[in-house]
């Protein structure tokens, strides 16, 4: 199956959770989380294919995080780039030291932005490996039932939203059987 089928279906499943949550519990703005946990339990497993949406998206939500972490510490604590930072005013007199300063933490960021997509392609599974297999599935439903249960302090919300996510994911692979009969 294709991403976009995947998504249909896991909107489908998530809208049907979505108003099992609004039944159980009234109108809140919580219903949008098993309506998004089933969508992305719908695509999740083929987070391992190198040309899928999922994985593509991935890469840049690492490179964004990463580039964004490590730029907001070394901002932070610019007081290490001190020496650098006079090397090169001594090369360059014509620079200010903040646009220098600067300069190092954007290419630091980057460097390590790249360094982290890179890290990611290499250790990626083989396709139909890990993220395909029914206890990956329960195992990130169960975090996501603790994340929430410990977040919310709300267990209907906590266990719809957890076999929201279960759903979904179990919908991919039993698409995918029918479909790859592997």
């Amino acid at each position: 199956m294709n991403f976009k089928q995947h998504i249909a279906f896991g909107i489908v499943i998530g809208v049907s959770f979505s108003l099992i949550f609004l039944l159980y519990e009234g109108l809140s703005w919580l219903f949008i989380f098993p309506l998004l946990l089933a969508i992305f339990g719908s695509v999740l497993p083929d987070i391992d294919h190198h040309a899928s949406i999922p994985f593509r998206t991935l890469k840049i939500f690492v490179f964004i995080l990463s580039f964004s972490a490590i730029f907001i510490l070394i901002a932070g604590h610019s007081e290490i780039l001190k020496p650098a930072t006079e090397k090169i005013s001594e090369i360059f007199p014509n620079f200010p030291a903040e646009i220098i300063k600067f300069s190092q933490i954007a290419l630091i960021s980057l460097a390590i932005g790249i360094l982290s997509v890179i890290i990611i392609k290499i250790i990626k599974p083989p396709h139909r490996g890990v993220t395909h297999k029914k206890m990956f599935g329960i195992f990130i439903s169960f975090l996501l039932f603790l994340f929430f249960y410990f977040t919310f302090s709300y267990q209907n919300f906590s266990v719809i939203s957890a076999v929201s996510f279960l759903t979904g994911f179990f919908s991919h692979l039993a698409l995918d059987k029918i479909l790859f009969k592997f």
